[in-house]
């Protein structure tokens, strides 16, 4: 009888197990997931060339997110880091940030395009090390690193 028992309990233990787990991955998969590029130079939504390098006097810094796993509505977050500027800034100061909703006609046959971008300091950019995280709602997904030398 406790054979039968135990029996049992590990069935619906597996059960349980295997529920959870299909939900994680259901909730992992709804975060889209972009093809980023940096660039300080942008042509119709086109990078020149990528770089993850950057000097003190590049006018602007360009991330190109391409997705087709976006669905309307979503809200893309974008918050521009300077991670270690030497003293110049806070370790990880919040330089910017910009919110994107997903349009309407976003899906797999017509990918969602968006190029978010960054100005030059007044002063320049401080050497260092920075990172751009992208955010659906509250939800990190992708952070893309660069420095300044």
């Amino acid at each position: 009888m406790f054979w039968k028992i135990g029996r049992v309990i590990l069935v619906l233990s597996l059960s349980v197990f295997m529920n959870l787990f299909n939900l994680a991955y259901a909730v992992e998969k709804l975060l889209p997931s972009c093809a980023t590029v940096l660039t300080d130079t942008v042509t119709d939504n086109v990078p020149s060339v990528e770089k993850t390098t950057f000097t003190q006097d590049t006018g602007t810094i360009y991330l190109i997110c391409k997705s087709d796993n976006v669905q309307k509505g979503q809200q893309i977050k974008v918050v521009w880091i300077a991670a270690d500027t030497n003293g110049i800034a806070a370790a990880n100061y919040r330089m910017d940030e910009k919110i994107l909703e997903v349009p309407d006609n976003a899906s797999k046959d017509n990918p969602w395009n968006a190029t978010f971008s960054l100005e030059k300091p007044t002063a320049g950019w401080a050497l260092g090390t920075y990172h751009v995280d992208l955010y659906e709602g509250d939800k990190l997904f992708k952070t893309v690193k660069f420095t300044i030398n």
